[in-house]
């Protein structure tokens, strides 16, 4: 896990890296599945941020989930 921000330099650049190991890895980005798991600091507006990276980078299959309680404790030790 690394902290990263909502910005084009942020967020969309871990979106494209990963499509493109996808992309490398099975020969085909469109078989990219992105986890979106907004903890207790996230707010309505960072979720539409991330939803929208979906679209912007055409994501097509992703899943909005709960972050468990490891994943909520490592993200609360980057802020």
């Amino acid at each position: 896990m690394h902290a990263t921000d909502y910005s084009a330099k942020g967020m969309r650049s871990v979106i494209v890296n990963k499509k493109v190991l996808v992309q490398n890895r099975y020969g085909d980005a469109r078989e990219t599945v992105v986890l979106i798991k907004p903890t207790t600091g996230a707010t309505y507006g960072n979720i539409v941020d991330a939803l929208d990276e979906m679209k912007i980078n055409e994501v097509a299959r992703y899943v909005l989930m709960d972050a468990t309680e490891n994943e909520t404790a490592l993200a609360d030790n980057y802020r």
